[in-house]
């Protein structure tokens, strides 16, 4: 029996992430088509002939090929079920069926084993007529394991793709930017961190969570992250990026940044804003509201606006700043360093993770 491989060694998830490559069905059958005829030619040219090792290096050699590709596919599913976060945020963003698709994905490998050692005996028992012939055909009959689970593999690739959108926050302190698309997020994230993000005037630039860390934060390691704007709608209705927003916002530690557009050309009024931070407040822990681009308002409509923002219950202190202009932006960043220096005192005190600095 040939026997499998073991990986030595542990990694981070995002670079075992990173070094899988997870292969296609066509790209499987092309890579054993050619080793495999490559194989036949040489046979064909040696002067000694033995019909018997010639059937079994054939049949071998499909099998190692076809299990190393299917392989992957475990490596992927072990990485992501080991993480209880990784694992909730694939769910999350493409439901809760994509860990299941995704251990059936991990168990092709076994079914190879199993019909693997199926033909072999089948190939030592039929005689030594055509043997090269049917070692040929029991090769097909392997690939036939990653044909008939061609959607899956497919499938496996974009939860993968998605894995690999996962912000590690794991030990740290977050700043999750929040808000309505084209509200200012991406502009406000590049103010007042090292992320590297789009910025743009027309809206759903940010297609993921974009990590970035707070500038001037000498002691401790705080992410801040950029999301994909949202709309007031149900978690089934929003789209790919709005659930990767929702993902993240619901499982960072630390504080929510909601960002609220106060302008006439909102992509949603702002009475539907404060209803979405209404909502939102009751799903994270610790939440702060700053509304943007107070340079576009008149004096009127920013008292309006403050009237009613202000009287939104259970919120602190709120904002009132202009990242594009660079406006208040000194008492934002000053409060929230200090909130997160106390959030990861309380949260050494209480036992929990160790957030590191530099």
């Amino acid at each position: 029996m040939i026997s499998e491989k073991k990986s030595s060694g542990k990694l981070p998830s995002d670079v075992e992430l990173r070094r899988i490559h997870l292969s296609s069905y066509e790209e499987i059958y092309e890579k054993v088509y050619k080793r495999i005829g490559k194989l036949v030619e040489k046979q064909k040219r040696a002067e000694e002939k033995d019909d018997v090792a010639d059937a079994l290096e054939i049949l071998n050699t499909a099998y190692n090929l076809i299990y190393e590709k299917l392989e992957a596919y475990d490596k992927l599913y072990k990485i992501i079920n080991r993480r209880d976060d990784l694992r909730a945020y694939v769910s999350l963003v493409l439901g809760e069926d994509a860990i299941e698709k995704l251990e059936n994905a991990a168990r092709l490998k076994g079914k190879l084993k199993q019909l693997y050692i199926s033909l072999k005996s089948e190939l030592l028992s039929s005689g030594r007529r055509d043997l090269r012939k049917k070692s040929l055909g029991a090769s097909s009959r392997l690939l036939s394991v990653a044909k008939r689970n061609k959607a899956l593999l497919a499938e496996a690739l974009e939860i993968k793709k998605e894995a690999m959108l996962f912000p590690d926050l794991k030990g740290k302190i977050s700043v999750v930017i929040a808000g309505v698309p084209n509200s200012g997020k991406s502009t406000l994230a590049s103010r007042i961190s090292n992320a590297k993000v789009e910025v743009a005037e027309y809206p759903f630039t940010t297609k993921r969570a974009v990590p970035g860390r707070l500038l001037s934060e000498e002691f401790l390691d705080v992410a801040v992250l950029d999301t994909p704007g949202i709309f007031p709608r149900s978690f089934q209705e929003m789209s790919l990026p709005e659930r990767r927003a929702v993902a993240v916002l619901r499982m960072a530690m630390g504080i929510l940044l909601f960002l609220i557009d106060p302008t006439t050309s909102a992509s949603v009024p702002l009475e539907q804003q404060i209803e979405m931070l209404l909502k939102l407040r009751g799903e994270v822990p610790e939440i702060k509201v700053a509304v943007n681009k107070i340079d576009s308002l008149s004096k009127e409509e920013l008292d309006a606006v403050r009237k009613k923002v202000e009287q939104i219950p259970g919120i602190g202190d709120v904002y009132f700043i202009s990242a594009a202009e660079n406006i208040g932006l000194d008492t934002l960043l000053k409060d929230l360093k200090e909130r997160a220096r106390e959030l990861a005192l309380r949260s050494f005190r209480e036992g929990g993770a160790k957030f590191g600095g530099r």
